[in-house]
C-alpha cells in the first residue's frame, strides 16, 4: 500500500474512534422524547431573552 492509502486509513479510523466516543460519552441518540421533554424543550427554545438594560450604555460611534 501507498503511504497515502495508510494516512487516509488512519486518518478515518480516528475520525470513526472519536465519533463512537462522543455517542457513547454524549449518552447515546434519543430520537423519541417524551411529551414532557418535548414541550421542556421548546419552552426553552423560545424563552425570552434577559433583561437588559438598554438606555445606559457606552455610545456608539462609526468607525470612519
Amino acid at each position: 500500500m501507498s503511504k497515502f492509502t495508510i494516512i487516509v486509513l488512519v486518518v478515518g479510523a480516528i475520525v470513526t474512534s472519536a465519533a463512537a466516543l462522543g455517542f457513547l460519552a454524549g449518552g447515546g441518540y434519543r430520537p423519541y422524547l417524551s411529551s414532557n421533554e418535548q414541550h421542556q424543550k421548546t419552552k426553552d427554545f423560545f424563552k425570552p431573552a434577559p433583561k437588559r438594560d438598554l438606555r445606559s450604555g457606552q455610545e456608539m460611534r462609526p468607525r470612519w
